[in-house]
């Protein structure tokens, strides 16, 4: 039987694998992944792991209130429209618990919403992408049993 609580514990583990050369990033969920990207290329691989809450309900109905608040459009119609990037964003930043990621000395960069934020757009949305299927995985297994 499945948990009937989401608890602190609950996690999804979110893998990168990064290479660059020449200024150019390579990035794919595993190693092998970015090596067929870099077609014979030389260069060295790293493996960045993110760490996400596994959303609650709560979670849900607090991200839905977040993104999808109505918006005046001025002429007394409300929009209920959604950016599928702001949203992702939003979801990242508000499961975030924490990641890899370390600056040039070694030290820790914080798992914020705001360094979510300054990543390159293309780890971004590799990350976001695979959190995406994660999710869905899991919502799929739990309609299973």
């Amino acid at each position: 039987m499945q948990n009937l609580f989401i608890t602190e514990e609950d996690v999804l583990e979110v893998k990168i694998c990064v290479a660059e050369n020449d200024g150019t990033l390579y990035c794919d969920i595993d190693e092998k992944g970015v090596k067929f990207l870099l077609d014979g290329i030389e260069a060295d691989i790293q493996e960045y792991t993110t760490i996400f809450r596994k959303p609650s309900f709560g979670d849900l109905l607090e991200l839905t209130d977040i993104l999808l608040s109505p918006r005046d459009m001025g002429d007394g119609q409300l929009n209920y429209e959604a950016n599928p990037i702001a949203v992702r964003l939003k979801m990242m930043g508000f499961l975030i618990k924490d990641w890899s990621f370390t600056k040039e000395d070694g030290s820790k960069i914080p798992a914020t919403e705001e360094n979510i934020k300054n990543l390159n757009p293309l780890i971004a949305a590799a990350i976001g992408i695979q959190l995406d299927s994660l999710l869905n995985a899991q919502e799929e297994k739990d309609k299973s049993e």
